[in-house]
């Protein structure tokens, strides 16, 4: 009888993981998205060029306050990298009346918080507080954007931080990858400096940058949360709407570009011709714990806008490239994650990112990986990234990706700091606040064949960039890679600022 039961038993258990198992391998389809309330955003002009915009959201007594300017890290050269992200954190440093001890005390009392950012083209100031402190709160607010003073003492406590930080990162395989990514691959200049920049940036420097730069023209002021369209346009005029330009020799503000003729015949000589790999960079790090490998294009011609007249709209090569990007590296269930984590157990995860811009955009793959299979994921990556372009997706492939994106979507909607860098983001790009009631049917009309398009005529000739211990995975670098020249730089020797990057 006993021997019975167990058998009995056994064999249910048996099922079950039988049942278990397809259940894992045969997932169903994520079912219709739910609908989504999209918040009315409602605008206004001062006359001094800020734009208001208003987005009511009562039930929670909390306020976001957002306050962006049209310069950002593509507004420095390399030899300032950093001025951007020092002068913007600065801010809250002391001001004509309020020193940063004080600027802290006064937020902390309220209950506040007041934090800085910087991106590719903008830079930012946020304020979060609750509905009934806004008050006491904006004048600080005002305070620490219209009358910062950089005391030379933080300035130096600044850098000093700033430069410590950097040393550290730059011995992270995984921040040196894309810090030398930006300059070799993206042309551009590394938000948190260089050494050099760090160490030369004098406070005549940040001064002039925020005399420049830090301007109402071009401005954008974002509320969301408890607060009417009324209040929050009165607030506006009494703490920014005596605010004037300063006498400048730069156009401060965002400049609003229009796409010429040459650069519309330029998108039709597509990328699609040239080999997958433009090159392939190793930084030896001897001794590294693990190596970072990544993949990184710059998309000359993949933006999010484009212009009809004077007005700018949605690119169409926008949403076809947020889809391809989730089903690249958006998730978990994303196709680098499955190759190299979930079957192959070479990482702790591995995903890819799509960093927008008006008419160009920056894509690139992440991933850690012990160093001698740093080749084997180089090949891995490679692998998926022809399959993008070499195949159509399946219905499976693609609808859970639009489901994740739009999900994200929608509870990025019941945050206001979420809500309020959505809003912002649209303003950035001199796009209309209503593209977020098209966000949800834009994602999901994305075809197999455009995200096919998209990434056939974008990513090819990228970089192959490895950080780590060459001498671990240098014979199978030169195997897996036959013929190819793979250029080496010591990490101890590197100079961002020197065409072969090293010293």
């Amino acid at each position: 009888m006993h021997k019975i039961t167990g058998h009995f038993v056994f064999f249910c258990v048996l099922c079950a993981s039988v049942v278990n198992l397809l259940a894992q391998e045969t997932p169903p389809l994520p079912s219709e998205p739910r609908s989504v309330t999209i918040p009315a955003v409602k605008e206004t002009k001062l006359p001094n060029g800020i734009t208001v915009a208003v987005v009511e959201r009562r039930g929670t007594p909390l306020v976001s306050v957002k306050m962006t300017f049209g310069s950002g890290v593509t507004s420095e050269e390399l030899e300032t990298a950093g001025l951007v992200k020092m002068t913007t954190g600065l801010l809250t440093k002391g001001t004509a009346t309020r020193s940063a001890t004080r600027v802290a005390n006064d937020i902390e009392f309220l209950g506040a918080d007041i934090s800085t950012a910087v991106g590719l083209d903008s830079s930012s100031v946020t304020l979060s507080v609750t509905s009934d402190k806004i008050g006491q709160a904006m004048p600080i607010f005002a305070d620490v954007i219209r009358n910062a003073t950089f005391p030379a003492n933080e300035i130096k406590l600044a850098q000093s931080q700033a430069i410590d930080e950097l040393a550290y990162n730059l011995k992270q395989p995984s921040f040196l990858a894309n810090y030398v990514a930006t300059v070799y691959s993206f042309n551009g200049n590394p938000a948190s400096g260089t050494p050099e920049s760090l160490k030369s940036m004098k406070r005549s420097d940040i001064m002039d940058f925020y005399r420049n730069h830090i301007t109402p023209k071009g401005s954008t002021l974002v509320f969301v949360g408890d607060i009417s369209t009324a209040q929050a346009v009165a607030l506006a005029k009494l703490h920014f709407g005596n605010w004037k330009p300063r006498p400048t020799m730069l156009n401060s503000g965002r400049i609003e570009l229009t796409e010429t003729a040459g650069s519309a015949q330029k998108r039709k000589d597509a990328d699609r011709d040239q080999p997958l790999v433009r090159s392939i960079l190793v930084v030896d790090m001897p001794d590294s714990g693990q190596a970072a490998v990544s993949f990184a294009k710059q998309l000359q011609f993949a933006g999010r806008v484009k212009w009809a007249g004077n007005s700018a709209a949605i690119s169409k090569d926008y949403f076809p490239g947020v889809v391809m990007n989730s089903l690249l590296g958006g998730g978990y269930s994303s196709r680098l994650n499955q190759e190299i984590r979930i079957k192959r157990g070479l990482s702790y995860g591995a995903g890819s990112a799509i960093t927008w811009r008006a008419y160009d955009s920056r894509f690139s793959t992440r991933t850690q990986t012990k160093n001698e299979s740093a080749p084997e994921v180089a090949e891995l990556v490679l692998n998926e990234l022809r399959r993008l372009g070499g195949s159509e997706a399946t219905r499976n492939d693609i609808a859970p990706r639009q489901a994740a994106l739009i999900g994200d979507f929608g509870r990025g909607l019941e945050t206001n700091s979420s809500l309020i860098n959505g809003v912002s983001d649209l303003f950035d790009f001199w796009l209309s606040p209503n593209e977020l009631n098209s966000y949800i049917k834009n994602v999901q009309s994305v075809t197999a064949a455009e995200i096919r398009e998209f990434a056939a005529q974008h990513l090819n000739g990228g970089d192959i960039i490895i950080v780590g211990d060459y001498s671990k995975f240098k014979e199978d670098m030169a195997r897996r890679f036959a013929g190819v020249n793979i250029k080496v730089v010591k990490a101890s020797d590197l100079d961002l600022s020197k065409e072969g990057l090293s010293k």
